[in-house]
């Protein structure tokens, strides 16, 4: 049996609006209003969440930063090392630090752990995935400053 012209636009219809009902989920709709509802809070922009976590620590200070907040710290020009540990190339907490920046990554990594500091102080939401947050730590032993600063 042949199907007229309007049946078959209305099979296409209905198929294309289930393929558009199947990708609602996981397209971001709730990022998005998350982040419209929060668009003046600074835990919700990561350029200025790192310019004030950047504001918590003096500028002449040696950071290890955690990938989330790495490029901003670099780019600012203070004294940076990136904070990760790959056992066999490169451990982090092998190089001196004064404060050590630890984001979600780290955290989930078990970073600071590794890295044996001491939690001085949270900034931002931590129960909220949408927001930025971070942990600052300092070492337990500081490590010695050579005649060049570093």
């Amino acid at each position: 049996p042949q199907l007229s012209q309007w049946s078959r636009r209305a099979i296409v219809l209905a198929a294309l609006v289930g393929l558009c009902a199947a990708h609602v989920p996981g397209c971001g709709l709730r990022t998005l209003l998350v982040h419209w509802r929060h668009r003046d809070e600074v835990a919700y922009n990561a350029p200025r969440f790192a310019r004030a976590l950047m504001q918590e620590i003096p500028a002449d200070a040696r950071c290890s930063v955690d990938a989330q907040f790495l490029l901003d710290f670099y780019v600012s020009g203070r004294p940076t090392l990136n904070l990760q540990s790959m056992p066999k190339y490169f451990v982090t907490q092998d190089h001196p630090y004064d404060y050590m920046i630890v984001s979600r990554f780290g955290i989930a990594e078990g970073t600071a752990k590794l890295a044996d500091g001491e939690l001085i102080r949270t900034v931002g939401i931590r129960d909220d995935p949408f927001a930025c947050y971070a942990e600052i730590y300092r070492p337990r032993r500081p490590f010695p400053r050579t005649p060049s600063g570093e």
